[in-house]
Formats: C-alpha cells, sequence, structure tokens
C-alpha cells in the first residue's frame, strides 16, 4: 500500500533518512542546478527545499537520465552532505536547509572530472565527511562542521563506486576501488595501507564492494575483468593483499551484490548470477534481469522465488520486483551452449563450468543453487 509520493526530477541517487526526515537530491530537467528536498517521513509533506548551482563539466556525458547527481545525501549531525553531477559538495544544515559551507572538487581542490559525473557517495568517520574526489588525491576528508581539508590521500582516478569503511584485524580501513586499483586506506590520515592493480579492459567500475568477512573483498568491474576476491591480512606488522580469486562469468557490472549463504549474488548486465565467496566457483545463473539491485529480504530465506534477497530490475520495457518484466525476445545462449535443433530445446552452458546448467526461472535457480550447496 503506497502511504504517499512526491515528484522528483533526474538523478541516479538514493534517499537518505533520519529518524524524521527523507532527504532527496535530484535536478530538475533543464536545469543547471541540482535540488534537494527534505520530506517528513510520516505524511511526506515538504520540510525544506534548497538548490546551488552544479554546471556539468567539459568532457562529461548524460548517462540516459539527464545530468542528475548519482551520488547518495550524506545525513552527519547537523548537516547533510550533498555532491553534485560536477563536483559540487554542499553541507545544508539538516532543520532548515540553509548551506553551511561548500567546495567545488574541480575548482578548489583539482579532481579530474568523472565522466558520467561523479557517483561515489560521501561517507561519516568521525568528525570527517569522506570524498571520493579523484585527480590530485583519490579521496579528500573534510572537517563535518567547518568543510576545511583534514587530509588528502595520495592521488588515484575515481570511480563510481562509495568506499567502505570496515575493519580488518581490529584495524578500521576505507576500502576503494579507483578505476584501476583497489586500495585499503588509513581513514585517520588517508595513507595507503595495500593496493592491488584493477585491469578494466577500457570500461568502468560501478559495482559496490562487498565485504565477505575475515578480510575478504569481492570487487568487479564490467567487461570481460569479472569479479575477484581480495583476500587482506596483516602479516609480520605489515598490511599485504592478494587476489584469492577469479571470475568472468560474475562480472558484476551495476548497482549492489548481496551474500547469502556463502554466495556472491548480482547481476552480470544481462542475468542474475552467484558464485561461492570461498572458491569463486559459479553456482548458478538466471536469464531476465539486466542491471539490478539486491538486498536482504529481513536476512531470511523465503521458500521462493528470490532466495532471500530482493532484486530490483531496470529493463528496456520498465522496472519490478523480482520477476519483473521479462524480455518478449527469447534470450540468446551464452557463449558456448548448444544450438536449438529440431530434435531438443535449446540448452545452454557457462564456458567456465561445462556440467554446470542455466536456471529459466527463480525456481529453478533455487533448485541449482541447493544442488551446488548440498555438493559442496
Amino acid at each position: 500500500e503506497e502511504l504517499w509520493s512526491v515528484p522528483l526530477g533526474q538523478g541516479f541517487s538514493s534517499v537518505a533518512v533520519d529518524a524524521a526526515h527523507a532527504f532527496a537530491s535530484y535536478r530538475v530537467p533543464g536545469s543547471e542546478d541540482t535540488s534537494v528536498l527534505a520530506v517528513d517521513v510520516t505524511s511526506g509533506e515538504e520540510a525544506w527545499r534548497a538548490t546551488f548551482a552544479d554546471p556539468g563539466r567539459e568532457g562529461q556525458e548524460d548517462y540516459g537520465g539527464g545530468r542528475g547527481p548519482h551520488a547518495t545525501p550524506l545525513v552527519h549531525g547537523d548537516t547533510v552532505i550533498v555532491l553534485g553531477y560536477g563536483g559540487r559538495l554542499v553541507a545544508l544544515d539538516r532543520v532548515s536547509g540553509r548551506s553551511a559551507w561548500s567546495v567545488d572538487l574541480v575548482d578548489d581542490l583539482g579532481a579530474r572530472p568523472v565522466q558520467f559525473g561523479f557517483g561515489a557517495s560521501p561517507l561519516a568517520y568521525e568528525d570527517l565527511v569522506l570524498v571520493m574526489s579523484g585527480g590530485e588525491a583519490g579521496v579528500t576528508a573534510f572537517d563535518a562542521k567547518s568543510g576545511e581539508v583534514a587530509w588528502r590521500s595520495p592521488s588515484f582516478q575515481a570511480s563510481y563506486v562509495t568506499p567502505l569503511l570496515t575493519s580488518i584485524d581490529g584495524a578500521v580501513q576505507l576500502v576503494c576501488l579507483f578505476q584501476d586499483e583497489t586500495v585499503g586506506l588509513d581513514p585517520d590520515d588517508g595513507s595507503v595501507f595495500w593496493s592491488v592493480p584493477h585491469v578494466r579492459a577500457g570500461l568502468t567500475n560501478y559495482a559496490m564492494i562487498t565485504d565477505a568477512g575475515d578480510g575478504r573483498f569481492i570487487v568487479s568491474g564490467q567487461g570481460n575483468v569479472g569479479a575477484r576476491r581480495i583476500d587482506v591480512a596483516r602479516e609480520n606488522g605489515a598490511w599485504q593483499a592478494s587476489v584469492g580469486w577469479r571470475c568472468r562469468s560474475a562480472r558484476f557490472s551495476h548497482g549492489r551484490v548481496a551474500l547469502q549463504d556463502g554466495l556472491v549474488v548480482g547481476s552480470n548486465g544481462s542475468m542474475l548470477c552467484a558464485v561461492s565467496v570461498d572458491d569463486g566457483s559459479l553456482a548458478f545463473k538466471l536469464r531476465g534481469f539486466a542491471e539490478s539491485n539486491l538486498v536482504k529480504a529481513n536476512g531470511r530465506t523465503p521458500r521462493r522465488p528470490s532466495l532471500g534477497i530482493a532484486c530490483w530490475c531496470a529493463t528496456r520495457r520498465g522496472a519490478g520486483r523480482c520477476g519483473c518484466p521479462r524480455p518478449r525476445r527469447r534470450p540468446r545462449p551464452m557463449s558456448g551452449a548448444t544450438p536449438a535443433t529440431r530434435e531438443g530445446p535449446r540448452r545452454s552452458r557457462p564456458r567456465c563450468s561445462p556440467s554446470l546448467p542455466v536456471a529459466t526461472s527463480p525456481r529453478a535457480a533455487t533448485r541449482c543453487r541447493w544442488r551446488s550447496l548440498a555438493r559442496a
């Protein structure tokens, strides 16, 4: 049942909430400004609305939904931090919406404009706001109250992936998937703990970093890069990082993946796929899902159809929950598939596992998954 709705504009950012309000950033079509709206979470009534100039930069492109903001607002103390498409970072008073401070990442700090707009969301760490700025500094930390720069990391090229704050062996680290490297930073001063090269085949990185526990992180890129598990550990007082496994079939390209029963599940741009966290083996593929975001459904595993994971998926025909609109045309077989013949239906088999079936429905995916776990 829908309780209320509020029309917005262009943008790809999510909504941030506190105990009383929801905060959304967007761009009115045809405008050069980014707007921020605060509404009451119970009634949907507007509390305040603010705008700030945020023109696009030379070399930046429209990703198909206008030049609206990609980064999700951050509620931190008494302020709401918003990062615009063109790189303007603004702190607004959480109650009134008045501007507290602002900084232009490109003009003021030498950040390099990101092709489809700055997309990594700001993070809160103690009294700091951490932003993937790119260019002269991969990450820049700002004082949350004054907006002054607290520290700047070494130079890395920014991606669209929001960094991950986590604890490894008792040490807090900021794990960042830049365009060409996966890096662990010290959130207190921006120094580098460890780094692993990330070859991206000329494409970019969208999918969120997944913390698999015990110093293991799943990262992915578009194209033939595929997914990888990065293993981080402290040896003789120094941090070491290595690649635990690679799986090109699981090339998670957009949005967030989810962990479920020892599997990491996500969309590779055309279908849903799952791989084992332990060894990277492919558990199943499920047709009919394009760029998708996945979240756990209350940590429980319902019998059907989503494996305990709720999926929101976008297709050319629209968007919907797990079991959303299917394409009218029959999907083409994957590489290595047996062509359809008069004697029988088309049977598709992944290249990396000749004996693994490809699921064609959520129910079939459930069967494939439990078979895989039983064999393990």
